[in-house]
């Protein structure tokens, strides 16, 4: 199939004539968006693709990470990939997820970099001679693709504000996404969630505060502040309730 470029800025004015074309005399094609913009963008365009048309083309987001570059942040080391961009960026996911009928493939952007490299910032890993450090965007990624079934599953109900939900199911099991990326700790109730009674297990990325992140300088080792932990929880007659600690991003699994 035939990959459109959108170009680099995510914008309508920018984009507009592209999609136009593509939906009118390409419409098998899939068209690369890519962004790359403050974390507080990403939260709000969780609901991006629910307004895009279907039966035309689809969707690539083919850059993306929430470094502030075109958003007027100035990015240094220290100052990128924070966990409020992934939290930022598992929101803008869950939108990706539940809307998968429209959404073809993503891909975040850069993936390597030499620790203490200035030729760009807010890279997936970083690394030196003897060391790899994953980011927590990494991480958030990971948990992204280990809790996915190719079947995205609608729901109704009203989320508070700052929380986003995501759910898909494979033949064997239903995956839940809930990103919590506020300060509050919510409890997240989901009728229906599963049949019956029985445990939710899955992993979660928490830290009290957004601006941490995992480090690493040429010369040094990995200083790990937020990676993935095991958390379990159950569902009762049904019902999947959630704990989610401020600033947050869960994944869970339960049987069908």
């Amino acid at each position: 199939r035939c990959v459109m470029c959108a170009g680099f800025l995510p914008y309508k004015f920018h984009i507009g004539g592209i999609w136009k074309h593509a939906r009118k005399n390409h419409p098998n094609c899939i068209v690369d968006e890519h962004s790359y913009h403050l974390p507080s963008w990403f939260a709000g365009q969780a609901n991006r693709y629910d307004r895009y048309p279907r039966g035309t083309a689809k969707v690539y987001v083919g850059e993306y990470s929430a470094n502030g570059l075109f958003g007027g942040k100035k990015m240094t080391t220290e100052n990128s990939n924070q966990f409020d961009s992934a939290l930022a960026e598992a929101a803008f996911m869950t939108g990706m997820e539940r809307n998968g009928d429209i959404v073809e493939m993503s891909s975040y952007a850069p993936l390597m970099n030499l620790a203490e490299s200035e030729e760009w910032y807010s890279n997936m890993i970083d690394f030196n001679p003897r060391e790899v450090c994953p980011s927590v965007n990494y991480w958030n990624q990971l948990l992204f693709r280990k809790y996915y079934g190719p079947e995205a599953v609608p729901f109704d109900g009203k989320l508070p504000k700052g929380v986003f939900l995501s759910v898909t199911q494979d033949e064997a099991y239903r995956y839940f996404k809930l990103v919590n990326n506020t300060p509050r700790i919510h409890a997240i109730v989901i009728d229906g969630a599963a049949e019956g009674s029985q445990d939710a297990h899955g992993e979660v990325l928490h830290h009290p505060s957004p601006e941490a992140r995992n480090a690493l300088d040429f010369t040094g080792t990995t200083k790990f502040l937020v990676t993935p932990k095991a958390c379990r929880t159950s569902v009762e007659n049904g019902a999947l309730t959630i704990h989610a600690e401020g600033y947050s991003i869960i994944a869970l699994c339960v049987k069908r």
